[in-house]
This record gives C-alpha cells, structure tokens and sequence, in this order.
C-alpha cells in the first residue's frame, strides 16, 4: 500500500516539475536564454533516456493512468488562471489546444490508416467559414455559435465523404497529389468568392459562444478577482481536446482501429481477410474532416476573426510535422509532437521565415536519429526495426 501511494505521489512530483519547466521556457523572453535552456533540457533528457528512466516512469504510468491523467488534467485547468495577467500566452495556448486536437485528428488518417492527406486544413477552413456565415445569419440568437458546431462537423463530414469516395481509390503519391489540389482549391475559393466568403477580407467580429446573455468572450469575476476572458475561453478548448483525445483513443483500440492498422499494415492482405477497405478508409477519412470541422469552429470563435491565408497550404505541412516529429500512430507522441512545434514557432518568431528552415532540419535530424518519431507506437517500431533488418540481409 504504501509503495503504491508513493509511486502516486512521484508521478505528480514529476508532472508538476515538468510544467513548472514549461513555464519557466515560457517566460525566457532572450533568444539566447531560451537556446540554452533548450540544450540543457535536451541533454537532460538524453541522460534519463540512457539511465533507463523514461522505462520506469513508463511502468508506473500504466500502473497508475488515472492518478497521472488526473494531474495532468489538473495542471492544464489552473493554467490559466496562473496567466491571468499574460492574456498574450492564454491566446497562444488556445491556439496550441486547437493544433493538438486537428494533430490528432489528421494522426487518424496518416497514422492509423497510412493515408498521405496533404489537404486536411481545407476541412479546417470549411468549419471556420461555416460557422462565421452561420453567426452572421442568426446575430440575435445566443446559442447560434452552439448550433454551429453540428452545422460545421456536418459539412466537413459530407465534404469528407464527396471528396473521400473517389480519392481514397488512389494510393501514395497519387492521393497525396489529389488532396493538395483540393486544400488549393478551397484557398483560392475563400479568397476569391466574395458573396459567400467576403474573399481576401475574410470575416471579423466572430462572436464567442454565450451562456443566456453571459458572452465567453467577456472578462469575469471569481472570488472577488476579475480574469481575462480568454480563460473561458481556453477551458471550452481543453473540453473539446479531450473529448477529442479521448475519442480517439477509444477508436484506435475497437474494433474499428484494428481495422484501420490492418489497411495500414497491408491492404490487399486485410481485403483478403474480409476486411471491406474502402469503407474502413473513408470512415477515417470522414473522422479526420469531422475532427476538423469542430477545430474551425473553435478557431473561429476563439480568435474572433478568419482570412483565407490562416488556411493555406503550410498549416497542413505543419500539422504533419506534427503528427511525423510526435510519433504516427501513437496519441501521445502526437500530442507532445503538436505542442513542442506549436511553442517553437511562437518563440522562434524573431526568426521570421528562417524558422521554417530550422522546422526542416529538425525533421531530417529526427528521421536520421529517430524515424518513428519521439514517441513512437509499438507497431510501427517493430515495422521500422524489421525493415532495416530486412535490408541488411
């Protein structure tokens, strides 16, 4: 009894020290002080993966999920009543839960089924469009941003399914091809359809979801202490990333997500064994666009405005970063993956386009030291090992 509970008490230990590191990164406004914290967390962790810590801390995380899920969920609700007065990072956060949750859903597609989606953001961009013209139809309605989330996740799932049907047919490169031309084809049609879209102007005045008369996006009183609106904010985010997460997680170890790692593992060898594909294809194809669909909404009404350019053709590079850098396949890479580049690009914006430079030598790094990314599934790792082995006879 007493070594489980001190099992507990040392993955909250670790879990706090780990968070109070994050917002010690957070606030190193000098380049300079950041690069070195950078380097000396990395070798750090170097160090512990050498020692064997990260196996052991592993262990006790499966023994104990509830109790490391419970700080963790925790820590992420009083963050932002700890950067009360930092509205700046509270945004900055929203947008990093918003890249977390449309990382997963894009890890449904690349990591679960092996599909090559270069055109997910357009899925993005139809929930954020949806939902600023369904606002501006129904202004007197409070709950009409409310309404907007089923509208959204519909749309993006029937687009998935137009576009699905005759694109999950190709295979590799050719998919990848056909989904770059489709996220084109959205980008220059909310740039260019002013009567739906306001074109290059976008829209501006997004009202935030209401409760009665009581606005979201308003500042509030707790205790006799007023908080930035963005906490609210922030906290319907974090609702929609864990259900998000959760529902994924859920999926990926069903029924359902065996089959999407059989279309993965082998196709022909899945179809053999009665495993109807194509259906199990657009099922995650359509998933991915729902997951999509619900971020614009929450793009949308977080960041009050949208234009075309917030939907181009580079969030969808990034977002397989993401998915690539975490580890495809396994939730929690990804999730780690989704927040390690969403805070670098914020800090390594004195940089200006240089960064995109820095994004691609991380990759090739990571490709040459750890292909399967920094937290990879079990599977893909045996693919990987199997491979190299498989090439050296």
């Amino acid at each position: 009894m007493k070594k489980t509970i001190a099992e507990k008490l040392i993955i909250i230990l670790i879990s706090t020290v780990s968070g109070l590191l994050f917002f010690l990164a957070l606030f190193m406004r000098k380049p300079y002080q950041f690069a070195a914290f950078a380097v000396v967390i990395a070798i750090t962790l170097i160090f512990m993966r050498r020692t064997g810590f990260f196996g052991h801390m592993h262990g006790l995380i499966k023994d104990h999920r509830s109790t490391f899920f419970i700080t963790v969920a925790v820590l992420l609700m009083i963050l932002p009543f700890a950067l009360s007065s930092f509205p700046y990072w509270i945004g900055v956060f929203v947008l990093i839960g918003i890249f977390v949750a449309l990382a997963v859903g894009l890890n449904v597609c690349v990591g679960f089924v092996g599909l090559l989606d270069l055109g997910y953001v357009a899925f993005f961009a139809v929930g954020a469009y949806s939902t600023a013209i369904f606002t501006r139809k129904f202004p007197d309605l409070w709950y009409s941003v409310w309404l907007a989330f089923p509208v959204s996740i519909m749309l993006a799932g029937i687009l998935g399914l137009l576009v699905g049907i005759p694109t999950l047919r190709l295979r590799g490169d050719y998919m990848a091809i056909v989904t770059l031309g489709f996220i084109q084809i959205v980008y220059l049609t909310t740039g260019n359809w002013d009567g739906l879209t306001n074109g290059p102007r976008g829209f501006d005045e997004i009202p935030a979801p209401k409760i009665g008369s009581f606005s979201l996006g308003e500042n509030f009183n707790l205790f006799g202490i007023e908080f930035q609106a963005d906490v609210l904010l922030y906290l319907m985010v974090i609702f929609f990333v864990g259900l998000i997460v959760f529902t994924c997680h859920r999926l990926s170890h069903s029924r359902i997500g065996r089959a999407w790692v059989a279309v993965r593992e082998d196709e022909l060898a899945a179809e053999a064994m009665g495993v109807n594909t194509m259906r199990v294809k657009l099922s995650a194809y359509v998933l991915g666009a729902c997951i999509a669909g619900c971020c614009g909404v929450l793009f949308a009404v977080t960041q009050n405005s949208i234009i075309p350019s917030d939907f181009d053709f580079m969030k969808s590079a990034l977002l397989l970063c993401m998915v690539v850098l975490g580890g495809m396949g396994n939730i929690a890479g990804v999730v780690i993956g989704a927040v390690l580049i969403a805070l670098l690009d914020e800090k390594l914006q004195f940089l200006h386009q240089y960064r995109m430079a820095i994004f691609g030598l991380t990759l090739i790094v990571m490709m040459i030291l750890r292909p399967a990314g920094l937290i990879p599934s079990k599977r893909r790792r045996l693919e990987l090992q199997f491979g190299s082995r498989h090439q050296e006879n």
